[in-house]
């Protein structure tokens, strides 16, 4: 993929591309950093730095370096080592003038990483390496608009009760399960809309509390612009036999978040899985990133900015009973009433009377959008900071206050 002339695609990086002196800089030192690692490793390469907004002296060994740093490597490659945040590094990097910018998808097509040699979350990432390809061959034009993923919550309803869900099912008293039917002329003209979208993550609660969840896979699943289904559960729920014919097409997986006390559910479950040929994973979780409870903490602007760039969730665009929201939380507080119904953070495709194109305009502004006042009701998610243990489960749904 050459660069265009708007500035804005990257290249396949490769060895043979590689001229005398340039250095290699891998943006982004998390799980994508690491793969990036053991992927130049087997071209016998390895990165001359890290870039991260995050600082540490450090990542896998090799110093890692700021992102207004990059202004000093204009003629070096700067690899794009993220999927969920590519198009926000990419504008980075060209905005301080680096003509290299890479990705690497050539390298996940054609080198191997040895999965003993990864951490638990890179070998799902490395499994799952396709979601990566499919974002970096997304249209990239000013006009175009891609979306990594978008989370469909099909259910408040859940089959555990995780004190520290970042969803916030935990303070649901009586939960619900979302009317598809009624919401699926608003997810049509999203797509009508929409240019490509990586990853459609079907999840909740748990979306096997809702029987319907299959009908977003027969809808849409062949779709063109549309690259994967992924279902995420917890395992506790075997889904019904006509949302397993669904879990089996082509385009679809299923990723089970794996907490020990579920453990034995997920075996009775993947079992099913195997025999009907069901594409899935499990994750093991030991712990998960804190963003604290839900009260109102009147933070600056500023320190909203910086909660909202290190927030590994503010680009989980999530589509809810046709209103599509930047970040899952804040979604879900609006619905709680925890926190007011702020009309500039989120699009209500359902209610939308203007035009396509100025719907198109409403949801870049979204995706543009730098912080949102849910970050007043939040730490954080930073899996770069300290862990809390994923699963501990509450007896009762938790309390909080209402803004109302």
């Amino acid at each position: 993929m050459g660069i265009k002339e708007d500035g804005n695609a990257t290249m396949d990086f490769q060895k043979s591309v590689l001229k005398k002196n340039q250095r290699i800089i891998v943006y982004g030192a998390s799980i994508y950093g690491e793969l990036a690692y053991y992927l130049l490793e087997d071209c016998n390469l390895k990165p001359d730095y890290y870039c991260d907004r995050v600082v540490k002296d450090s990542f896998m060994g090799i110093p890692v370096i700021e992102p207004d740093m990059l202004a000093e490597h204009r003629d070096d490659w700067i690899l794009i080592a993220s999927a969920d945040y590519y198009h926000e590094l990419v504008k980075n990097a060209r905005e301080v003038g680096c003509r290299y910018i890479g990705n690497l998808s050539s390298l996940f097509e054609k080198c191997n990483v040895p999965e003993e040699v990864l951490s638990k979350r890179a070998k799902g990432y490395y499994v799952n390496r396709q979601n990566y390809i499919d974002v970096t061959r997304q249209r990239e034009d000013k006009d175009a608009l891609n979306f990594t993923r978008i989370q469909y919550v099909v259910s408040e309803r859940c089959s555990l009760k995780c004190k520290d869900c970042l969803h916030l099912m935990q303070y649901y008293k009586e939960p619900k399960n979302i009317d598809l039917d009624a919401t699926k002329d608003s997810f049509d003209r999203l797509l009508r809309v929409a240019d490509s979208i990586s990853e459609i993550r079907i999840l909740g609660g748990e979306p096997f509390m809702n029987r319907d969840m299959y009908k977003i896979i027969k809808w849409w699943h062949d779709n063109p612009n549309i690259s994967l289904f992924r279902i995420y559960t917890n395992g506790v729920i075997t889904p019904t036999d006509e949302i397993m014919e669904y879990l089996a097409y082509p385009k679809v997986d299923v990723y089970i978040s794996d907490y020990e006390i579920n453990r034995d559910k997920i075996e009775k479950t993947t079992r099913e899985f195997k025999k009907r040929g069901i594409k899935y994973y499990v994750s093991p979780y030991d712990g998960w990133a804190d963003a604290g409870d839900i009260h109102y903490r009147n933070h600056s602007i500023e320190e909203n900015i910086e909660i909202f760039g290190r927030c590994h969730a503010r680009n989980c665009i999530s589509f809810i009973d046709g209103q599509l929201h930047r970040c899952p939380r804040s979604a879900h507080l609006m619905r709680l009433g925890a926190m007011p119904d702020v009309k500039e953070d989120y699009v209500d495709i359902k209610g939308f009377v203007g035009s396509d194109e100025e719907l198109k305009q409403e949801i870049r502004t979204l995706q543009e959008k730098t912080w949102i006042e849910a970050c007043n009701y939040c730490d954080g998610a930073d899996l770069h900071v300290p862990q809390i243990p994923a699963g501990i489960q509450a007896k009762k749904p938790l309390e909080y206050e209402r803004c109302d």
